[in-house]
């Protein structure tokens, strides 16, 4: 059971605004909750919404480590653990085959619920292991 997390759910397009929105009100307060006062960096892709200047102001702001755009790839899924997380949510709720909007939002709010948080720490600190793949890899495809 996903105690200490929550799941942020919108049907609109992301955008700065939005993606701050998220920040404030789900991702920061679960990140806190999981790693305490323990030192912790919010990694995010190159999307122009994260990289954006109001973004940055927020994160700087309150204080949030965070990796500069510009000091990771673009498209890095072996280096981002949501993505398991995201992979395994969607096979979740695609076999319940849910069959319109409602009952998908519903859907992936239980399955959410449902995820151990010991299963995103752990992805959370397969990262180390992440990055030696990657460089030993040269960039190349990694098992993650």
């Amino acid at each position: 059971m996903m105690e200490n997390t929550d799941i942020f759910l919108f049907t609109k397009n992301l955008t700065a605004d939005l993606y701050v929105e998220i920040l404030e009100k789900t991702l920061i307060p679960c990140a806190q909750n999981i790693f305490g006062d323990s030192n912790w960096t919010l990694l995010h892709d190159n999307d122009p919404k994260h990289t954006s200047n109001k973004v940055k102001l927020f994160l700087d702001n309150n204080n949030i480590n965070y990796i500069n755009s510009s000091e990771w790839p673009s498209y890095s899924p072996d280096l981002n653990p949501i993505e398991n997380i995201w992979s395994m949510l969607k096979q979740k709720v695609s076999e319940r085959n849910p069959r319109n909007q409602k009952t998908l939002l519903k859907m992936i709010k239980e399955e959410w619920e449902n995820i151990d948080v010991n299963i995103i720490k752990k992805a959370i600190d397969s990262m180390s292991l992440r990055l030696n793949d990657v460089i030993k890899n040269k960039g190349a495809k990694t098992k993650y």
